[in-house]
């Protein structure tokens, strides 16, 4: 797919949607590598597909080596089993090898099996993914590289996959959006410009990254909203969403608790005139009650 120059976006959804059997050992990440495979889709290969051998300090000293980011390497860690020497002896090695301290840290958090953030993070998604509905006070608990179908916001607004977001002025002085962006090559970003103020595109996934290229920092998780592209793009542009917000470039679209109470009020006389069912009252219902203080 890569070969035939086919969009990231795309290439994502496709592994989301099947049953996937990668190599991805040291040698087989290696190749990706070569190929020029970005670290968000072999990211997404990776939780996939998890490896069946357990590393070593070798495998993460062989990658490191080959250059390969440090964010596949944590990635490789975060579901992989390991046996790793963090012995005084297997530490100077690493550091010999000039190993970043992230790496090692890792290493040692964990140097037999998955660590228990990891073993936490895989008990907690699995109830937060199930619904496919992400909420802000989760968003550090759950595993990075993964799409939800909605985000629910900490100021409470809600962003579907489907629905419409609109820009609003870019905020950034040089005339250029601060938080909104295009995924070019290396991992390198685009920013839009101020062309694309008030202009409206529609949600094409929510997703959960850590390398965040804003602050600086690999360790914390935050949301994009990734937007359906058309011909002007040959990625799909994002959202840092929560940045966007506080910044301005994307308007909040919480809703009022009045507004909440005649929603609920609307579902139940569609409910009561058989216009729509049980569940579905019900499913409204809830979603409106964190609006009502």
């Amino acid at each position: 797919m890569k070969t035939s120059k086919m969009n990231n976006d795309i290439i994502q959804a496709k592994i989301n949607s099947s049953q996937c059997d990668f190599d991805l050992s040291t040698s087989g990440l290696l190749e990706l590598k070569n190929s020029k495979i970005i670290d968000r889709i072999i990211a997404e290969m990776l939780m996939a597909s998890p490896p069946k051998e357990a590393m070593t300090n070798d495998d993460v000293v062989c990658m490191y080596q080959a250059k390969l980011s440090s964010t596949i390497i944590l990635a490789k860690i975060d579901v992989t089993e390991h046996d790793f020497d963090v012995s005084p002896e297997g530490l100077i090695k690493l550091t010999t090898a000039k190993i970043p301290k992230s790496i090692v840290k890792k290493m040692m958090d964990a140097p037999t099996g998955r660590s228990e953030n990891d073993k936490t993070s895989e008990n907690t998604r699995g109830k937060i993914s199930s619904e496919k509905i992400l909420k802000f006070e989760d968003v550090t608990k759950v595993q990075v590289w993964r799409g939800y179908d909605q985000y629910i916001a900490k100021d409470g607004s809600i962003f579907k996959k489907g629905d419409k977001i609109t820009l609003n002025l870019p905020a950034n002085p040089n005339g250029n959006f601060q938080y909104v962006y295009r995924d070019m090559s290396e991992g390198e970003v685009s920013y839009l410009d101020a062309s694309f103020a008030n202009k409206t595109f529609e949600i094409f996934n929510v997703f959960v990254t850590r390398k965040n290229r804003f602050l600086g920092s690999q360790n914390t998780n935050f949301v994009e909203i990734i937007l359906k592209r058309d011909v002007m793009f040959a990625e799909n542009p994002r959202i840092d969403i929560e940045n966007a917000i506080a910044s301005g470039e994307v308007k909040s679209n919480t809703i009022s608790e009045n507004e909440a109470l005649e929603n609920i009020k609307t579902a139940k006389d569609k409910f009561d005139l058989g216009l729509i069912s049980e569940e579905e009252y019900e499913i409204i219902r809830e979603e409106m009650k964190q609006y009502i203080k």
